[in-house]
């Protein structure tokens, strides 16, 4: 499910920043282009609830690298701006998911913008299963002394 939310929030952002702007998902030690997306999903969490239902909780950032290094903070505001917006819900090939918490901050020219999004999921547990059952019937002669068929 990461991924998914992953490539929603790729789709997303490339609504409004076309293919001039690189989007990372993996460290990038060299040749990191200028204006550019790097997102990362952070710790994540599973609480279980009732039944086999989860709700799984995924912590993301993103990265914006600008390109002007004049006009840094104006050109990170601008894109706080659009990603409070493009981020708000997501479409995936699973559901749609809806953040549930953005906060934005500009460090040393580098917009830094988090996003958390959830979800439920159901999963599997498998029961038990009888390996034999004995029937009584109030009926029957000998109640209690015995199996039925």
């Amino acid at each position: 499910m990461i991924q998914n939310i992953i490539n929603g929030m790729i789709h997303a952002i490339r609504e409004k920043y076309d293919e001039t702007y690189s989007i990372y998902i993996e460290n990038v030690e060299q040749d990191l282009q200028k204006s550019c997306f790097f997102i990362m999903c952070l710790n994540s969490t599973d609480e279980e609830k009732a039944g086999s239902r989860h709700n799984r909780i995924y912590p993301c950032i993103i990265k914006y690298f600008p390109t002007s290094e004049d006009k840094a903070m104006q050109e990170c505001l601008s894109v706080m701006d659009d990603l409070y917006q493009l981020l708000e819900i997501i479409n995936t090939d699973i559901k749609k998911f809806r953040s549930k918490e953005m906060k934005a901050e500009i460090e040393e020219g580098v917009l830094k913008f988090q996003v958390t999004y959830s979800g439920f999921i159901l999963t599997k547990k498998e029961e038990p299963f009888m390996e034999e059952l004995e029937v009584k019937s109030l009926g029957e002669k000998n109640y209690g002394k015995g199996k039925s068929e």
